[in-house]
């Protein structure tokens, strides 16, 4: 199969290629070669021999998840962290559906949502769901982070107001020095929270949470956010991540590696079932 392999530590996105790989064994008895992923990646689970009888799930059916070694053809998922693809939405839409979402679970909730941007196009994207942007008058009580401008944050929360750090996307490598008066003089709380491990570390609690959000795709509370360029195959990757290191994506850049339809025609040449 093809996949990209990382071996060295990666200075230039250009270098990132496609090459043959092994196809990855339902049950590894090594770590499988690292390959780079950040998000939920949708798939069509494609022969039986890769599903127990025990399972949930058939061959064919729509799916989605997060584990290593996204960036590939083929990809060996414990079914714990499988999830179906929720009623009425696809396979693009499904891989987008942590995009944005902490905003429209705000808005749900019935909570006045204001928004930082950094262009027209964004700012288009965001008004679209219904948040604003503008300023709260004395200050707003939480702000969700996934930049890491804390400092900016700081200045943005009301007395006692909280900041909620979930990443520090907007930082290329170098972190902030936080005056820790800052904290102090405005009674704030900081708060990291780090998805992956937290889910890794409490299992089940990752489990409600998408339990929910599901819930919430479902009923049409929240829709997907996909970036309007199309990223189609392995060889892609390196121009979609340098979009994403210029700013230029909103939503979430979502990279087909392969067409559903070339799927699942795929399955009927090897008397695979497809389920719908």
């Amino acid at each position: 199969m093809k996949a990209i392999i990382i071996d060295t530590f990666v200075t230039d996105l250009s270098t990132l290629h496609p090459t043959t790989a092994p196809s990855p064994n339902s049950a590894p008895k090594q770590p499988p070669p690292r390959h780079p992923t950040f998000h939920a990646r949708p798939r069509i689970l494609r022969h039986r021999r890769a599903v127990p009888a025990f399972s949930a799930y058939r061959p064919g059916d729509r799916v989605f998840g997060s584990a290593l070694g996204a960036y590939a053809e083929y990809i060996a998922v414990p079914e714990a962290l499988l999830r179906r693809v929720p009623r009425g939405w696809g396979l693009r839409e499904a891989c987008a559906l942590g995009a944005i979402v902490a905003c429209q679970v705000a808005k749900a909730a019935e909570a006045r949502v204001i928004g930082v941007v950094g262009s027209a196009e964004k700012e288009r994207v965001v008004r679209g769901l219904g948040v604003d942007v503008g300023n709260e008058e004395g200050g707003v009580d939480v702000v969700y982070d996934p930049v890491g401008n804390v400092e900016s944050s700081l200045r943005c929360i009301k007395y006692g107001g909280r900041v909620l750090v979930i990443g520090y996307a907007g930082r290329h490598g170098v972190m902030e020095k936080i005056p820790a008066n800052k904290i102090l003089l405005k009674s704030a709380k900081v708060i990291g929270y780090r998805w992956g491990e937290h889910g890794r570390r409490f299992p089940h609690e990752a489990e409600r949470v998408w339990d929910k959000v599901v819930e919430i795709a479902e009923k049409g509370e929240v829709k997907a956010v996909v970036y309007d360029e199309e990223y189609k195959g392995l060889e892609s990757v390196p121009r979609a991540m340098h979009d994403v290191e210029a700013n230029r994506v909103w939503g979430r850049a979502v990279i087909t590696i392969a067409d559903e339809g070339e799927v699942l025609e795929e399955m009927k040449a090897s008397n695979g079932k497809a389920k719908l």
